[in-house]
């Protein structure tokens, strides 16, 4: 079986009274009965003066191993032209030339991919724009969430994924919970705070596509999260109350891939074989344990991000897509030497995942390594980067967006409370 967490996906095999494991940074998904990786990679326009770093997000087939793109940042992209229009002398910088830490302008934008649940991946958008003054871009952060079609790269509405029916009523419900919490900020700030409670609101408007999947257990739910756009940098999307929804009928490949229950820890289960799950509060670390019939669970391996799902090899998956299976993994195990897991777990011994290094007073803000872009998967075009673009899993990412998706006030504390 295939556990995929925040920032990597393991592969679990028993053999011989233990449990082999091998982990490797990439996140894998199985798309109308075929697997799929998906991954983020730069596209980088920079000039020496001037940076235009954007984002291209690909689905690689691994039986056929063809990369399609799914989208791209346009806005970096337009800035990008401009600038060069408007300079027609500078050259864009090459792969291998240094990049100016105190260029004049700096625009860049990310998409990191916080779930996947059957064809559709969610996601969140940044976009960050510096310049330094008498430059004519403005200053502007933005930040909003979404979710689309990964077949197509088409973006998806609620109600193309619930239905009209259950889209209006959570849309208007969502809307009404924005609404009292601006009023309640304003009536709490009085006269005095009132002008800059308002300002910041300003920066907030509600966007009925801006919204995540995830799961309850084994039921769809969703999450608004009100999308900011403005010159404050620490801004992020206000996310409102999680809304369970009735499950559509593409939801049942989904479930498979549930645990049972809901909560941080979990069990999956497939015919006799269960995967049991267990928080530990103290190390933020989930072990996780494999049971086969009626014999006592085995550890198997310990994770520094939560599980959110499990892809049972089973009898539907062929030779050709266990071979196919072998070779990404085979790919994925040189992205990054230290991070990878291959070996046999007895009982006694369970297999630790490497965890990050927290010397560092800034931590990096991708939790993935590079990789190496091959010319078969994004016409060469783009420079190394995270095949995961997920942020550092010490900052709340292993939890599903729970360590961001806190009560309302908490998260409108940074800029508006």
């Amino acid at each position: 079986m295939l556990l995929v967490t925040g920032d990597s996906t393991f592969w679990l095999t028993a053999e011989g009274g233990g449990v082999r494991v091998r982990g490797v940074p990439m996140l894998v998904a199985r798309i109308e009965g075929r697997f799929k990786e998906l991954y983020v990679t730069d596209d980088d326009c920079s000039y020496y003066d001037a940076v235009f770093v954007g984002y291209r997000l690909f689905v690689r087939d691994l039986l056929s191993g063809d990369s399609t793109e799914l989208g791209r940042d346009t806005t970096v992209a337009r800035l990008a032209r401009e600038y060069g229009i408007a300079h027609p002398d500078e050259r864009p910088l090459g792969p291998d030339d240094p990049e100016n830490d105190d260029a004049a302008i700096r625009a860049t934008s990310d998409l990191e991919i916080v779930g996947a649940h059957g064809p559709y991946l969610s996601y969140e958008h940044h976009l960050d724009v510096e310049a330094s003054e008498g430059q004519p871009v403005a200053h502007r952060h933005a930040s909003r969430r979404g979710v689309l079609d990964a077949r197509t790269g088409a973006p998806a509405s609620v109600a193309a994924l619930f239905g009209r029916a259950a889209a209006d009523a959570m849309i208007s419900s969502a809307q009404a919970e924005w609404r009292a919490a601006r009023d309640t900020l304003l009536a709490v700030a009085g006269d005095t705070a009132a002008s800059r409670v308002r300002r910041a609101l300003s920066a907030f408007h509600f966007d009925p596509t801006s919204f995540t999947i995830g799961a309850s257990g084994r039921d769809p739910v969703i999450r608004f999260a009100v999308p900011v756009s403005g010159a404050n940098p620490d801004l992020e999307p206000v996310v409102l109350t999680q809304r369970p929804v009735a499950a559509p009928g593409w939801w049942q490949s989904v479930t498979e891939e549930l645990p049972v229950a809901p909560g941080e820890a979990g069990t999956w289960a497939s015919g006799s074989d269960t995967i049991v799950v267990r928080v530990d509060g103290e190390a933020r670390s989930w072990s996780v344990a494999f049971r086969r019939g009626a014999a006592a669970a085995q550890p198997s391996v310990r994770v520094s991000s939560a599980v959110e799902r499990v892809l049972w090899l089973d009898g539907t998956v062929t030779a050709a897509d266990r071979a196919a299976l072998m070779r990404a993994f085979a790919e994925a195990s040189g992205y990054d030497g230290e991070r990878q897991v291959a070996a046999l777990a007895p009982a006694a011994a369970p297999v630790h995942l490497a965890s990050h290094d927290r010397s560092t007073a800034s931590p990096p803000r991708f939790g993935v390594p590079p990789r190496v872009v091959g010319p078969d998967d994004a016409a060469g075009r783009e420079h190394p980067r995270p095949r995961i673009r997920r942020g550092d899993t010490r900052n709340a990412r292993q939890d599903r967006l729970r360590g961001r998706d806190a009560a309302l006030p908490d998260a409108m504390r940074h800029g508006i409370g």
